[in-house]
């Protein structure tokens, strides 16, 4: 199961889910594009509400909730997507915290998709957090909004990485994969990763981990390491490796 991101032809980033997220150059400027997607919609990670599926018949279809946003860049989780603006800002939509129903929902729409449709929309599995795309907004210690310049996706967490090279993460954190420092079940407001005093310039998000390259070429991992994911056992908050 594969998301993909295109930019006039040629792949960007991969990430986990079922379907397909592709950038097209916007006609109306060239510093911006349009947004498709298909695959899974259950989870609302095709940014038009809770939809059911897009498929290979009917795929790609345009993202119309961002329409107006000027993307320059975008990523997907297993059940949640983000986009950045040219102007610096971040939004999300789909289950951006809710992990486990999105590996419940997909483990069960393979075997009984309307079953799986039936308890999307009538049942305990209707905790998209967001359905439709929402900004999120990331502050500095003075209150002043940070200008976003990349964003990554995992299951239920996402990390964003600004303009002066910090990562800020969000969502579920029950393994320290938000490398905050603390195994709280959820982290609801972006918080700054710890231990990172260096300028980061990518980030990768494992299932239940994650991975920063600073600019000086070191790397820092955290999150969940019991099957030797991270070379040093489970770390919540970054550590270099």
């Amino acid at each position: 199961m594969t998301w993909l991101c295109l930019l006039q032809n040629r792949m960007i980033r991969s990430g986990l889910g079922r379907g397909l997220s592709v950038l097209s150059r916007n006609s109306l400027s060239i510093r911006s594009y349009h947004l498709y997607a298909s695959g899974l919609g259950c989870h609302g990670a095709l940014g038009d509400g809770i939809t059911t599926e897009v498929t290979e018949e009917n795929s790609p279809l345009r993202v119309e909730s961002v329409k107006e946003l000027d993307i320059v860049s975008a990523d997907c989780g297993w059940g949640h997507s983000a986009v950045v603006t040219y102007d610096g800002n971040l939004y999300a939509f789909g289950r951006t915290h809710d992990m486990r129903n999105t590996v419940k929902v997909g483990r069960l729409w393979n075997k009984n998709p309307l079953l799986a449709k039936l308890m999307v929309n009538f049942g305990a599995f209707l905790s998209v957090d967001e359905p439709l795309p929402r900004h999120i907004e990331i502050l500095d210690e003075n209150h002043n909004r940070k200008t976003i310049a990349g964003v990554r996706c995992s299951a239920g967490t996402t990390a964003a990485i600004t303009d002066d090279g910090q990562v800020c993460m969000f969502g579920s954190n029950r393994y320290g994969q938000c490398g905050i420092g603390n195994l709280d079940s959820f982290v609801w407001q972006p918080t700054q990763l710890k231990n990172v005093n260096e300028s980061i310039v990518d980030v990768a998000l494992g299932f239940q981990h994650g991975l920063a390259l600073s600019r000086n070429g070191e790397v820092y991992v955290w999150g969940k390491g019991e099957r030797g994911q991270l070379g040093k056992g489970v770390q919540f908050s970054p550590i270099n490796f």
